[in-house]
């Protein structure tokens, strides 16, 4: 078996190169054939096993899910804008909560006026059972003293008058009884029928709250403060899953870099692990996961990423940052190596083949030690500066170039579209009348201000329903005053007396309850008397108009008809396909749009998170690009259609990815790649070569960069 027979030759170009193919088998040869080969001298090299991870710096992230499946409604903050502990990221549809509380509401003040007439009548039977009472006292009280004699001196009898006496006396004292005890009946019934008020009241009260605690339900609320950096996309009415994740709020303060899923035990094992951005390194600790926790994350999400601390007191990493995390299980630095293709086995030990002074062919037995990609360490067997025979080629040094400090980067260039997540449609205000549409004031993506005019409607108002409305106005103020009237006449009641405690209780909360609902039909009727003639339907804010309902001048209006609906635009992005999350928060973005037939060029920053940092419910491949409100307006107004939220008027979205800045820069062609580790052909004065190993962080399509193993001015082989 001939040595080079497993081999696969790769040259470097000039001086040293290096061979390709494995290095971690020597093969055993029991009847070796020296073959014409190259030689390489025994030399001292820094070895490196490592792997690098590339990541990104990131933030800590929260997110949100509704404990009970809700409709959507509005989006309550949007990625880029920043949020208090208690404010809401979505609302949810309220329509039926709204219309259940106001049913309750109406039931409650119905149920407080059936109480209020109910107990005045009482009342009043209380006070004609207290007049009963008086006069069968007095009649009882007038027999009591008045009793004539018993016999008649005529008959030595009873007398008449004296029998008279005493039915009529009897009779008097059943009515006094009898009056008192229905007193006492109406006393007990008047308490009861409070009682069962009080706690029917009570519990309408309870059912109350918890409407509105349901209503509140719908609202998504964070419990942190920070910038949102991903929703889920909704249209209006779309149901939202208990526990889906529909936003997330980062903390833009407390940075981490996010990686690939590196295993526990690689991190346990590893000598060093460090982060490099734009280069300087930076020291990292690993959030450990534990095994429930990954497997809980790896079913939910299909993904797991690893998560770093990463100690930055100077505060030089930004947002979006692109980093690398570099895990060296072994680094050994000025050991002597030879290349691994020049050891052999066989049934004597490990060898070498040395050229002596003669260019004889020399056997030499040797202890090895460490390995990387290319090179194995000589324990012993070997000095310095002997040449070994080996497949690696030498070739005469032609062109060098120097190791000098740049940046390398990526391209990343896809098509963008407006988006406009949170459009509101400017509806006819007008409950009562005959409307018409006497002129529709803005185009299709115009750009609109507060108080600009987006529609003009003509009124004819219905003079009968209003007429109407007013008399119903003026019964319940007749009404009112009356329930005023009678408190007043009520007074203040002493605290013995539960009855009249009752009665002013009761009146009292009529009078609030005809207060409010004197309030409302009052606002009611000044909204039908308000609108009359041509009434101006004007923006609430600026924006964007991104929908118009297609009218004929002079058709009919009805009560909340769609004209226009209006987007903020603070609240627009560009949104664009991010299937591979090349970009991340904080990234800066170039986009071109045409506006007269010339390119324009903007600037946009990403403003959700990376796919990394997100859980499956949130990854849904799109980043969304905040603009200038100026740039934004001028884009918009180049757009000619539209088709709801996504406009389709393509814009180019181009920025450099992956950007490592202020490291060694090696151009590609002076690299040799073996088994994964990287190497260059250092050159040295005498024109000889020697290939040194160095961690590569990446490469673009011109250049690697170097973590470690070169220095600035090193003299390389160039091709």
């Amino acid at each position: 078996m001939g040595l080079s027979a497993v081999m696969i030759l790769c040259t470097a170009g000039c001086g040293n190169s290096a061979a390709k193919g494995s290095a971690e088998e020597i093969p055993e040869l029991l009847d070796p054939v020296i073959q014409s080969v190259n030689t390489m001298p025994a030399e001292y090299r820094n070895l490196y096993n490592t792997k690098v991870y590339e990541g990104v710096v990131s933030m800590d992230i929260t997110e949100y899910s509704y404990s009970s499946s809700q409709n959507f409604s509005a989006y309550g903050k949007l990625p880029g804008e920043s949020v208090s502990s208690g404010d809401a990221l979505i609302t949810g549809n309220t329509e039926k909560k709204d219309e259940e509380i106001r049913k309750l509401q109406d039931r409650i003040a119905e149920f407080d006026e059936s109480y209020q007439k109910k107990i005045l009548e009482m009342q009043e039977d209380y006070k004609e059972l207290g007049y009963k009472i008086n006069s069968a006292r007095d009649k009882h009280e007038i027999y009591q003293g008045s009793e004539p004699a018993y016999l008649d001196p005529a008959t030595g009898r009873e007398s008449a008058a004296h029998a008279k006496w005493v039915a009529e006396s009897y009779q008097a004292m059943i009515n006094f009884n009898l009056a008192t005890l229905n007193k006492e009946n109406q006393e007990i019934a008047i308490a009861k029928y409070v009682e069962t008020y009080e706690l029917d009241r009570a519990h309408m009260e309870d059912s109350l709250a918890r409407l509105g605690k349901q209503k509140n339900m719908t609202n998504l609320l964070s419990r942190s403060s920070g910038n949102v950096v991903a929703v889920g996309f909704y249209d209006a009415g779309a149901l939202i899953s208990r526990g889906k994740a529909a936003a997330a709020v980062g903390d833009l303060d407390h940075k981490v870099i996010l990686t690939e899923y590196i295993s526990k035990n690689d991190l346990t094992r590893a000598k060093d692990v460090y982060a490099f951005v734009n280069g300087e390194r930076y020291e990292v600790n690993v959030r450990e996961l534990t095994s429930e926790e990954y497997s809980r994350i790896k079913d939910r999400d299909g993904s797991v990423y690893s998560t770093f601390e990463v100690e930055d007191p100077e505060g030089k990493l930004n947002l979006g940052d692109y980093a690398v995390v570099v895990v060296a299980s072994d680094a050994y630095e000025h050991v002597l190596c030879v290349p691994t293709d020049a050891i052999q086995k066989d049934d004597e030990g490990t060898y070498v083949y040395t050229v002596g002074s003669a260019g004889e062919n020399i056997r030499k037995n040797v202890s090895i030690g460490k390995k990387d990609g290319n090179f194995t360490e000589i324990v012993s067997g070997l000095e310095e500066g002997e040449k070994v025979l080996t497949d690696q080629n030498v070739r005469e040094v032609n062109k060098t170039t120097t190791v000098e400090y740049g940046s390398v980067s990526g391209k990343f260039s896809t098509a963008g579209y407006l988006f406009y997540p949170a459009g509101e449609w400017q509806t006819s205000p007008v409950e009562l009348g005959t409307v018409y549409l006497k002129e529709m004031c803005v185009s299709l993506n115009e750009h609109v201000t507060k108080g600009q005019v987006i529609a003009k409607l003509e009124v004819v108002p219905d003079t009968i329903e209003i007429a109407k409305r007013e008399r119903e106005l003026q019964r319940l103020m007749e009404r009112f005053a009356e329930t005023v009237k009678e408190r007043e006449d009520c007074g203040d009641p002493p605290d013995y007396d539960e009855v009249w405690k009752a009665t002013a209780k009761a009146l009292d909360k009529s009078i609030q309850t005809q207060a409010e609902k004197y309030a409302d039909k009052a606002e009611e009727l000044e909204k039908y008397k308000k609108y009359s003639g041509v009434i101006s339907i004007t923006a609430p804010y600026d924006g964007i108009v991104t929908s118009i309902q297609e009218r004929e001048d002079g058709s009919l209006v009805f009560y909340k008809d769609k004209l226009a609906m209006i987007s903020k635009e603070d609240k627009s992005f560009v949104i664009i396909e991010d299937k591979g999350g090349a970009l991340s928060y904080g990234n800066r973005v170039n986009i071109t749009y045409k506006k007269d037939g010339q390119d324009i060029k903007a600037e946009g920053t990403v403003v959700t998170a990376s796919q990394r940092a997100l859980s499956a419910d949130l990854r849904n491949q799109v980043a969304l690009i905040r603009v200038d409100a100026e740039s934004f307006a001028e884009m918009a107004g180049s757009s000619v259609t539209s088709t709801g939220y996504w406009n389709r008027n393509m814009f180019t979205v181009s920025t450099d990815t992956n950007v490592m800045n202020d490291v060694l820069v090696v151009p590609r062609k002076c690299v040799t790649t073996i088994n994964g580790s990287t190497y260059v052909t250092q050159v040295f004065d005498d024109g000889t070569g020697k290939l040194v190993p160095f961690i590569a962080g990446g490469s673009d399509s011109a250049n690697y960069w170097a973590v470690s193993g070169l220095t600035e001015g090193m003299k390389i082989c160039l091709e």
